[in-house]
């Protein structure tokens, strides 16, 4: 079946026995020949059934993974970065195959990236959209990808099923079942009916909107990837004489609609790499297996082939470390259009890399951020944003903050720039000191830092970053780790999650778990009497929220706060390399508040309290710091004198407030 969805036709040559071989591995995890030599060692059909059911693993935890991963991919957001994604990265690659075209120029060797190649991709694509469609909507109806290839990844598909949980069959609800089949001749019981039906639904982000949607790709990637190679063979032919301009478009028809098996494989390899789904080498699918064999190693990391492609396209493909890759090394030696492509994507990946890190410095890209948590609250309280390319107003003068967090791959080469930049000049500061040796060492350090930092900032490692603080810190983080894993068995939850944004843009705080699902529930009513969450100051804080699609969009934005203090005390920090303003502590003489009694401490110690100045005169928080740094006593003191001053004045209020 999936061959020939492919277009393959059958056949036992090399190409179609790989193809087989390698979606039977990326499925199966890859343990394929150990299953197949298990089968040979047995007798009889009784033997075979036995491993077979063995194979298939615990069909318990089967369930849970397929809930788990249905409800962290039913967000709205995940889909929309899912589809714009696969085309923005067809368009960088369109783009790297002109570039490629100038290279292949200069480079010895007959065989090159053509010129006219990315206008024929782009042909190619446009006109498959109806095919596309088609294929999309059939994928869409039928409940699975066409060419059974995906982005989540479960070595059984449809586990919350009467076919995995036969025993449901059996069960009767005797009053109901008998008045179904009597009176509607319904003969399936309703238990059964309605596990099947919940396990619809449990699928349904992967099965009707995730498979379509990458289905769609893949017909316009393989469309443009044929016509990309009938363009390059008329082209080659054109030259050397073995076509004319009279029988060129005979050739070019006869290429693209009756293309042979190793332009299909071509075409599929490239419908794969445009959607991130090439299978993983040996080693990695060695830990996948061991994460998917591994009691709730699915929690830690759900899913291994697209992070991994995705960390590739963007950073090992596309940048000065490229060449560090065996593959990339060996497609330069080989020379031809791969060698072009390589060349052309390590170019405009250091090249893109050079511009951002002088746009970082210049100010106008950020990065991550501070690491220390204390300080990004102080710096995210002026309006700043993480991972956003920044603009100045020229009208008010307020700076605008677009995020590019989830513009995968390329976020990948933007943000690890970003943090290498920002990390090497907090490590270098102004130390005219250093020796070369130790110059060089921090710019290492800067360099792996920024990249891991920027890795375990993606949604979709998320699972992996929270459980390796959970192991360093587990007194810390284990709570709130074990909350989060709770709330994903929710179905839909992610869904959920993106509704109740909408009727509720303000954050509302919830400690327990039963209060993080009532906040994320989605139902009209059910978060209202959660306190809302303060910011440092004392104002409630809103989700981060798009001009496209509001709070659902992926790319949010933001505008500098136009407050004087919050700018203030960022520049304190600055200047000190101390953090003046925190949240009030959450325990009050040893006792541990909750979210209420919290948020009212914070809203009475910078809202509602009031203490007088050394005038005299009673101000509230903001005020009272403020007409302190307007003070001519506040001026004289040195830079930690003003610091010790403003965590005076907070440990006044806050004591007040208890």
């Amino acid at each position: 079946r999936s061959v020939n969805a492919w277009g393959i036709p059958l056949g036992t040559d090399d190409i179609q026995l790989g193809r087989t071989r390698e979606l039977a591995d990326t499925l199966q995890g890859g343990d394929l020949d150990k299953m197949a030599d298990f089968i040979l060692a047995q007798d009889g059909i009784k033997g075979i059934t036995k491993v077979t059911k063995d194979y298939q693993g615990n069909r318990y935890l089967g369930a849970l993974n397929e809930l788990f991963i249905g409800s962290i991919l039913s967000g709205i957001k995940t889909h929309v970065v899912n589809f714009t994604g696969n085309l923005g990265f067809f368009l960088m690659n369109v783009t790297e195959t002109a570039v490629a075209a100038q290279i292949g120029k200069f480079m010895p060797g007959a065989s090159h990236v053509e010129v006219g190649e990315a206008t024929a991709m782009m042909m190619g694509a446009i006109n498959s959209w109806k095919e596309a469609m088609a294929v999309g909507w059939k994928a869409m109806k039928a409940g699975e990808s066409v060419d059974a290839m995906s982005k989540y990844e479960m070595s059984h598909r449809k586990m919350i099923s009467t076919e995995m949980f036969p025993e449901v069959k059996e069960a009767r609800i005797p009053g109901v079942d008998k008045l179904l089949e009597e009176g509607f001749g319904v003969e399936t019981p309703i238990l059964a009916m309605a596990f099947d039906a919940f396990g619809v639904m449990v699928r349904s982000p992967m099965e009707r909107v995730l498979a379509p949607a990458d289905d769609f790709a893949k017909v316009l990637l393989r469309r443009a990837a044929i016509a990309q190679l009938a363009h390059r063979e008329a082209q080659v032919g054109l030259r050397n004489g073995t076509l004319t301009r009279d029988t060129v478009y005979d050739f070019l028809d006869d290429f693209v609609n009756r293309p042979s098996k190793e332009t299909l494989a071509a075409a599929e390899d490239a419908a794969l790499y445009g959607t991130f789904q090439t299978p993983l080498g040996k080693r990695m699918q060695n830990v996948q297996k061991v994460f998917r064999q591994m009691p709730g190693g699915f929690l830690i990391v759900p899913f291994m082939r697209t992070p991994t492609r995705l960390f590739i396209s963007g950073l090992g493909e596309r940048s000065a470390f490229s060449p560090v890759l065996k593959r990339i090394r060996k497609d330069i030696a080989d020379g031809g259009p791969r060698a072009d492509m390589a060349l052309a994507r390590i170019s405009m990946g250091t090249l893109t890399s050079a511009a951002i890190a002088a746009l970082v410095v210049d100010g106008r890209i950020t990065g991550g951020g501070p690491s220390s948590f204390a300080a990004r609250k102080v710096l995210t309280a002026t309006g700043w944003q993480p991972y956003s390319f920044v603009w100045t107003d020229p009208i008010t003068g307020l700076r605008h903050y677009q995020s590019y967090a989830r513009v995968e791959p390329i976020a990948y080469v933007v943000g690890a720039t970003a943090d290498i930049t920002e990390i090497m000049s907090r490590m270098m500061g102004d130390d005219e000191m250093l020796e070369d040796d130790e110059e060089a060492m921090r710019a290492v350090n800067a360099i792996v830092a920024g990249v891991m930092e920027n890795s375990m900032s993606k949604t979709f490692v998320r699972g992996l970053s929270e459980f390796l603080a959970v192991a360093d810190d587990p007194q810390r983080y284990m709570q709130s780790y074990m909350d989060r894993a709770a709330g994903s068995f929710v179905p839909l939850s992610s869904f959920q999650r993106d509704i109740s944004k909408i009727k509720n843009p303000q954050i509302r705080e919830a400690y327990t778990l039963i209060d993080k699902l009532r906040k994320n529930s989605g139902i009209p009513g059910m978060s209202d009497d959660l306190p809302f969450s303060l910011d440092l100051y004392g104002n409630p804080r809103e989700y981060p929220n798009g001009a496209l699609l509001g709070p659902l969009s992926p790319w949010p934005d933001s505008v500098e706060t136009m407050g004087e203090l919050p700018n203030a005390i960022w520049k304190l920090l600055e200047e000190s390399d101390r953090v003046p303003v925190t949240m009030p502590g959450k325990r009050i003489d040893g006792i541990k508040l909750s979210n209420r009694q919290y948020m009212d401490y914070v809203d009475l110690s910078r809202n509602i309290v009031e203490i007088k100045n050394p005038k005299g005169v009673r101000m509230d928080f903001e005020t009272y710091l403020l007409d302190l740094m307007d003070d001519t006593a506040y001026h004289s003191m040195g830079i930690d004198g003003k610091v010790d001053m403003v965590k005076g004045v907070q440990r006044m209020f806050d004591t007040e407030a208890r």
